[in-house]
């Protein structure tokens, strides 16, 4: 009995020994590279080139901007593939951040760590690198911000989109676009023309294009909450933009300032 005794204890040993190694083997393997858990350098079925992307969408020179090719090497041995664009005079044309877009974005890395793997919640000062508080960041923000949530959201809670928008009290413009069907990756897909209409009055609006249509129309496009805070319907403006095909977000007269005038190959 006593040498029976002996060995059960000892395979216990063994066995707490192991699984405490498995653990820390596998919390240290998640602390190294967490990175590779949220960055994905290409996804199946779509293209790394931007030459085989729509035209207007290739190469900045589409619009008659100067650029230049710039690779980013990056710790993981990944280069990513950027474009300098810089203004004729830069110091007389300051970077100026005229709006903002979220699409199904989260508070944060923890509280997304919280909602997809709760069992780390407890190793979380530990482990976790990463943290992205997009909720501490919202508040202090003044520009317009456009909030597209997919409200069948499988990755990020449409919770966490809700309460960024509710968190963004500092913001000028509040705008809420929901996608009745649109999970993580489709919003553009489920929301149909509207979806990219919605973006386009935004954008003209945050850079002084065009006058945001009246809430007091038969025919809006926003309806406005109690709070100051607007909701994007689905409902066409009447914006005189032709809602047949998707429009081209960078068709913006104020990106065109100071720009050299495209010179098409046939003209020369």
């Amino acid at each position: 009995m006593g040498d029976f005794t002996s060995t059960a204890a000892s395979w216990l040993q063994t066995l707490v020994v192991s699984s405490a190694a498995l653990a820390v083997g596998l919390l240290g393997i998640l602390y190294v590279y967490q990175e590779k858990l949220l960055y994905f350098p290409s996804m199946p079925g779509v293209s790394k080139l931007t030459t085989e992307n729509p035209e207007g969408y290739r190469h900045p020179n589409e619009y008659g901007i100067d650029y230049e090719d710039v690779f980013i090497p990056c710790a993981d041995g990944i280069k990513i593939h950027a474009w300098l664009m810089k203004q004729p005079q830069p110091t007389t044309v300051p970077t100026i951040v005229a709006g903002l877009i979220v699409e199904n974005t989260f508070l944060s890395i923890s509280a997304m760590v919280d909602q997809v793997m709760p069992w780390l919640s407890y190793v979380k000062p530990v482990v976790l690198r990463l943290d992205w508080s997009n909720e501490g960041r919202i508040p202090t923000l003044t520009h317009p911000i456009l909030f597209v949530a997919g409200e069948r959201d499988e990755l990020v809670p449409h919770t966490h989109m809700q309460k960024l928008h509710a968190l963004a009290t500092k913001s000028i413009r509040r705008q809420w676009l929901p996608i009745p069907r649109g999970t993580h990756n489709d919003s553009w897909m489920r929301g149909g023309l509207d979806y990219f209409f919605a973006l386009k009055r935004f954008i003209d609006s945050a850079v002084g294009e065009s006058t945001p249509p009246s809430s007091d129309t038969a025919n809006t496009s926003e309806r406005h909450q109690e709070d100051g805070a607007s909701i994007v319907s689905s409902d066409e403006a009447d914006d005189g933009l032709d809602h047949s095909h998707i429009p081209n977000m960078l068709d913006q007269h104020s990106l065109l300032f100071q720009r050299p005038v495209k010179i098409h190959h046939d003209e020369m």
